[in-house]
């Protein structure tokens, strides 16, 4: 079996390179005999002689160029190795697989992971953006590592860190808000057509708690869309709306394509929560990518606040 060290390669190559055991062993900051016994133990492996020594300075045999070719290389992607493992490391290269509930992961999440891969270039990050259900299997099956969603309540067996607490309206088209006086009463909000998503626990799970009504049966449910785009779309071009988290239609309202329905005496919360498995150790490029978009979150719901 071949006995190769980084050492006896750097030391091959360093030979190669000044052509003399002397200036090797200076370049090396080593003895000189310890060059040659690195060199000796080489060609004592297959016993051929790598340098010519009859010549100066040395230069290789045919056996020593056959060697040389792979010195090089396997000295170069050990090289690469290392420096991959250093910015592992450090968190500067590796993988990282997140997830969210629908708003979060098709609205918020993808606002936030420019400034993510502009810090961490050499971060490959895989977002999921099918939901709440998906992101909670995943981590479960330790197939994702972590999730920022929108729930009442932590998730049992996951670990859960509350990240913010989200608004959730009801928007219409503008034409619709204007046909009915606002605000308008519980009564009357149970009869119009209303827009929900298909995420259960979701925006549907904080309507229903606050109205004590769990399948939504005394609401006129016009239609359940498995997207926030898709509720958007709906209530902009028809008589109905919608519920949604106000980060998702906060440009929509401002720019007059969506508006708010006020309801008397409700208001929707829910919390937004970082889970994770709670017996995963994240390596330190996760951790990174984890801390950079949760305090920018934070930062964010912050300043939408103000």
């Amino acid at each position: 079996m071949m006995n190769l060290s980084l050492e006896l390669l750097a030391t091959f190559l360093a030979v190669h390179r000044t052509g003399a055991v002397t200036k090797a062993a200076r370049l090396l900051n080593t003895t000189q005999s310890n060059v040659s016994m690195r060199i000796a133990s080489l060609e004592r492996q297959w016993n051929l002689q790598l340098f010519d020594r009859s010549r100066r300075p040395w230069v290789l045999t045919e056996a020593g160029q056959v060697f040389f070719a792979y010195a090089k290389e396997f000295t170069a992607r050990a090289n690469e190795l290392e420096k991959s493992l250093e910015g592992i490391s450090e968190g500067h290269i590796g993988a990282c697989r997140i997830g969210g509930s629908l708003s979060v992961a098709n609205f918020l999440l993808p606002q936030l992971l420019g400034g993510v891969l502009e810090a961490y270039p050499l971060v490959e990050i895989s977002l999921d953006s099918r939901g709440l259900t998906a992101a909670l299997e995943e981590i479960s099956r330790g197939e994702m590592h972590f999730a920022f969603i929108l729930a009442r309540a932590p998730i049992s067996g996951l670990t859960c860190t509350e990240v913010t607490e989200e608004e959730f309206i009801f928007v219409g088209s503008s034409d619709f808000a204007r046909s009915i006086p606002q605000p308008i009463s519980v009564d009357q909000l149970r009869t119009l057509p209303l827009v929900i998503t298909t995420e259960r626990g979701h925006m549907s799970g904080v309507l229903s708690q606050e109205m004590g009504d769990p399948e939504l049966h005394s609401f006129n449910i016009a239609a359940r869309m498995s997207s926030i785009v898709g509720i958007k779309e709906l209530v902009r071009d028809s008589l109905c709306f919608g519920l949604v988290p106000r980060f998702a239609v906060d440009r929509d309202i401002a720019d007059g394509t969506l508006a708010e329905i006020e309801i008397q005496g409700i208001r929707l919360i829910l919390k937004m929560l970082l889970v994770e498995h709670p017996s995963f150790v994240h390596s330190p490029t996760v951790e990174m990518v984890k801390m950079h978009l949760f305090k920018q979150l934070v930062q964010d719901r912050k300043v939408a606040a103000e």
